[in-house]
């Protein structure tokens, strides 16, 4: 009798969809991933939420593979010493109960629990674009904006052993206040939302919200306004880049998110506002992430692998 191949699971818990991966722990190899719109799962049941995902793993998974430890990014805030999500405004079948420790009991293995952000900079960085970075800072410009620094293979987190919301960086011109009650936040002029607002009198009505950014991509060579529209969201990217490498002096810098797809357009105008004046001046490679939309659960599975989180 053949023995049941040795895996970790990688799950991200996203507001518009849920990924799952199954890894083999030795290699690497992806044995199977599903994806799944995370409205599917009940938002007033979180048992049941649970119930569901855990049953999706395990069919992943498949009789012939043993599921030896489990990773699951979120968006935040998150508790990681409790092992809880407090985002009941977009996971709220899977929030403000302790989905690591129920989760562990139903699977009888170890279940980590991070923030989505730094899931997403973990896949990038074991097995993406910031493989052989020491200090890598990742943004992921989505509907809102994350920021992750992995160093030397560790996560940095705060003291309370959360991670940062560097999202909310106060850089921008906005007077409006921000979700998380702060003015200006960067997440405020540097979000998919945030470049939707700037450029929707730009695009016809007729183009489908999921063709919006390729429409951009298409018509900035040649069009004026949705050029010069780039140019300032570019700016506002560049801007919130230029705190984080500052503060961090990373020697990479990854972009993922929806808005990456737009770099190749962007990436002029977002290094110019990067630019100081001499020694002041430091150089960083600026790149688009490798993995896509798996690297949340990718880099979920790398912190099963590792043990990079609290356990439970």
């Amino acid at each position: 009798m053949t023995a049941p191949l040795s895996a970790v699971a990688g799950i991200d818990l996203g507001g518009t969809a849920t990924r799952i991966v199954i890894v083999r722990r030795e290699g690497g190899e992806v044995l199977g991933s599903r994806t799944l719109q995370t409205n599917s799962f009940p938002a007033d049941d979180f048992r049941e939420s649970l119930d569901q995902l855990v049953t999706h793993v395990k069919r992943i998974a498949g009789p012939s593979t043993a599921v030896e430890a489990v990773g699951v990014g979120a968006s935040g805030p998150i508790d990681n010493d409790a092992g809880v999500i407090k985002n009941h405004d977009t996971l709220s079948g899977f929030s403000n109960f302790p989905i690591a420790k129920e989760m562990s009991g139903r699977l009888n293995v170890p279940v980590y629990l991070e923030n989505d952000s730094m899931c997403a900079a973990l896949g990038e960085y074991s097995r993406g674009a910031g493989v052989g970075s020491r200090r890598m800072l990742m943004v992921t410009l989505g509907t809102g904006v994350g920021v992750a620094v992995v160093d030397g293979g560790v996560p940095f987190r705060g003291v309370d052993g959360n991670h940062p919301e560097a999202g909310h960086i106060g850089i921008g011109p906005s007077v409006e206040r921000c979700y998380c009650g702060s003015v200006g936040c960067w997440e405020q002029i540097a979000s998919r939302r945030a470049l939707e607002q700037l450029t929707a009198d730009l695009i016809p009505q007729s183009v489908e919200p999921h063709d919006r950014l390729s429409w951009l991509s298409e018509h900035a060579p040649h069009d004026q306004g949705v050029s010069s529209a780039l140019a300032e969201f570019a700016r506002a990217i560049g801007r919130g880049l230029l705190v984080l490498r500052t503060a961090y002096s990373p020697d990479r810098i990854v972009l993922g998110g929806s808005v990456a797809k737009l770099f190749d357009v962007i990436s002029n105008d977002v290094k110019v506002s990067m630019v100081l004046a001499g020694e002041f001046n430091t150089d960083v490679a600026i790149v688009e992430g490798s993995l896509g939309n798996l690297a949340g659960a990718l880099g979920a599975a790398a912190i099963a692998q590792g043990g990079l989180a609290a356990q439970f």
